[in-house]
């Protein structure tokens, strides 16, 4: 039950700090809030260390020790059923993103990789994702945590160098900054508080 009420109160501390900071300077909230969405999937693994109980001196108290399990021991549970649950839905959603780069078939062009080369040079990258082409995708995507992968829709081919160019930008750019992580951990933090729609709108 504790954990529930820390999650709750730092949600809502994290939430105005975000909202506070993301007003004075919205370029630096993307990582405010994920470091604050860090916190929060970190946070139950604090319930897994060790704990120590410190006995205190009592002053003549004749109370009735209060029980740690009692009637709350059903939140618990309700919150397990519910994480599992949206945990569960996480994992379809990584296990269908390795389908689609299975799936996808490389992109063997020079005009795009002297354009990805071009691009990767002006974000200062100096690692260059794959290009692979994958049926049933109306926009571009990047996908893959260590080993990213720009897939593209099949009429990208026929692209002009212009809209090439700003496509490639803007996924070399989520690549920088290391969005795919911050997105997994949003994605952890609403699963582990799926009860809070506060961390929900942090995420969004």
């Amino acid at each position: 039950m504790s954990v529930l009420i820390t999650s709750l109160l730092i949600s809502l501390v994290a939430a105005m700090w975000v909202w506070g900071m993301g007003r004075r300077d919205p370029a630096g909230r993307p990582w405010l809030t994920g470091l604050c969405l860090a916190l929060l999937v970190v946070l139950p693994l604090l319930t897994l260390l060790p704990k120590w109980n410190v006995e205190m001196a009592s002053v003549t108290s004749t109370a009735t020790p209060v029980s740690q399990g009692g009637s709350w021991q059903w939140l618990i549970w309700i919150w397990a059923f519910g994480a599992g649950l949206m945990l569960v839905r996480v994992a379809r959603g990584r296990r269908e993103l390795q389908q689609w780069l299975k799936e996808a078939t490389t992109i063997e062009d020079t005009n795009w990789e002297d354009c990805m080369l071009e691009c990767a040079r002006m974000l200062d990258l100096k690692k260059l994702p794959e290009l692979r082409v994958k049926n049933g995708l109306l926009s571009p995507v990047v996908a893959g945590l260590i080993h990213p992968v720009i897939l593209m829709p099949p009429g990208a081919t026929q692209w002009a160098d212009a809209t090439r160019k700003m496509a490639l930008l803007h996924e070399l750019g989520h690549v920088q900054r290391r969005d795919l992580w911050l997105k997994l951990a949003a994605d952890i933090s609403c699963a582990l508080h799926w009860y809070n729609p506060l961390v929900r709108w942090m995420r969004a």
